[in-house]
């Protein structure tokens, strides 16, 4: 078996136009057409809170535009969050537990349903949403 050559390195060569009329080889005298701009930037919204007991409630409510989810337990004592709309847990089957200074953050498919949160009472819960 040989070694490919320069001439097969350049076999496969990236185009652009209808396959069956011409092919233009895409190349920085021929480059993909891209569209200019600058992105938007995401507008967070706070839905931090301290925390009324040591009962399940709701941090976030349900947002269908929901693109960011950003959740962080700056309290002394764990948290405990749940991304599906149940009832939050400490160390429970359905919750994710967040030690002090744990974090969640979620920027690919976060969920857009309800958001509940657990801990102590007056435990603070930093929490972002865009």
């Amino acid at each position: 078996m040989s070694r490919p050559g320069a001439e097969a390195r350049n076999f496969f060569v990236p185009c652009t136009g209808d396959i069956d009329t011409e092919m233009i080889p895409i190349g920085p005298a021929n480059p993909l057409p891209v569209a200019a701009g600058a992105a938007a930037a995401a507008v967070y919204t706070n839905r931090s809170l301290a925390l009324a007991g040591a009962a399940s409630q709701q941090l976030m409510a349900a947002n269908a535009a929901r693109k960011i989810l950003i959740v962080s337990n700056p309290a002394a004592t764990p948290i405990a969050v749940n991304l599906i709309g149940g009832a939050a847990v400490l160390n429970g089957a359905g919750s994710i537990t967040l030690p002090q200074n744990g974090s969640i953050i979620i920027d690919t498919s976060p969920p857009n349903g309800i958001i509940n949160v657990i801990g102590t009472n007056a435990a603070a819960v930093t929490a972002y949403e865009a």
